[in-house]
């Protein structure tokens, strides 16, 4: 078991600092995600692909866009790849 890192209150202090007027960012991406086209991709390390890859599924919902997500966490260059890519629509079958 990991120790417990317990709060000493000799190290805390008081502050009359106003409440932020704006929240916090939830989506530490969402600018990156904003300038981000389909069928455009965002080069990153391996060891991040799933954490990129479930931040664009967030922001393609939240957003409404007609979009998936595809990656790969070796594109042959050492870097891995996570793409937002149109969702192909399904052509009507003739009667």
């Amino acid at each position: 078991m990991k120790p417990v890192d317990h709060v000493d209150p000799s190290k805390l202090t008081i502050g009359n600092d106003p409440l932020p007027a704006h929240r916090a960012r939830a989506n530490k991406y969402a600018d990156l995600m904003a300038k981000l086209k389909p069928g455009q991709c965002i080069k990153c390390a391996p060891n991040h692909v799933g954490q990129v890859s479930n931040a664009l599924r967030k922001h393609i919902i939240e957003k409404e866009l007609p979009c998936q997500v595809r990656s790969t966490k070796n594109y042959g260059d050492g870097m891995a790849r996570v793409w937002m890519m149109p969702v192909a629509q399904k052509l009507k079958r003739a009667a």
